[in-house]
């Protein structure tokens, strides 16, 4: 169920024209839970219409290609992974960071587009409910936070979708998620700091290690909660 949690998030990215699209000069917190609660359901009516190739490596292709073309403008990955590399981003050469960059952009193409590959999207989508939740109080000024709870077969799971206002691009992005309690941000920084650590600083093959255990899937990988017991 996880994995599903974060394929909905990253309809975020799915559906960029749905983002790319808002405008907001005055960066307001509830165009925020606008631009979430729209792309949420143009993800599910995306899902209730798929009429992928009846051969695998054309849905591959398809699927790879619309998340590929969507996911730049809507999920700012410099931030990401400046967040994630963490203590080590600054000692890290501009050759290291950009490959970091590419390798865990990659991954999350690969792991959540195999996700959808492998999935009957419409009879997902008909079991599927969502409801945005109204937003509580923002304490930071262009950051926002908007809850989601998405239900399936009667359980319930709640995805808190961290955004920020990009003053430049004049539009609100995704920065991290939390899935049922698992800050996703945090979680990736610990497994690269692992990383490095297990491998005595070398960026190179902590980065080559990252592109070989899918940095974008945490089954088997140990996960921090901050909701302790979730």
């Amino acid at each position: 169920m996880r994995k599903l949690c974060l394929t909905l998030g990253l309809g975020l990215a799915f559906l960029g024209c749905s983002l790319s699209s808002q405008a907001d000069e005055g960066g307001t917190y509830q165009v925020s839970r606008e631009v979430v609660e729209r792309t949420m359901a143009d993800l599910v009516k995306l899902m209730r219409e798929a009429e992928p190739p009846a051969d695998e490596a054309g849905r591959q292709q398809l699927i790879r290609e619309l998340v590929e073309r969507n996911l730049d403008p809507v999920v700012d990955f410099k931030r990401i992974v400046k967040r994630i590399m963490g203590k080590h981003f600054a000692d890290a050469s501009k050759e290291q960071r950009n490959n970091f960059l590419d390798v865990f952009r990659n991954s999350l193409i690969n792991t959540y587009g195999k996700y959808l590959l492998d999935s009957d999207l419409r009879a997902l989508a008909e079991k599927l409910h969502y409801m945005v939740l109204p937003l509580g109080r923002q304490r930071r000024e262009g950051k926002s936070s908007v809850n989601c709870i998405i239900s399936l077969e009667g359980k319930e799971y709640e995805v808190v979708f961290s955004m920020y206002y990009n003053k430049q691009a004049k539009k609100w992005l995704m920065e991290n998620m939390i899935v049922e309690g698992i800050n996703l941000g945090i979680n990736y920084r610990t497994q690269f700091d692992r990383l490095m650590v297990s491998y005595n600083g070398d960026y190179d093959r902590a980065i080559a290690e990252w592109s070989t255990v899918d940095g974008g899937d945490n089954d088997g990988v140990a996960v921090e909660s901050t909701e302790g017991g979730k």
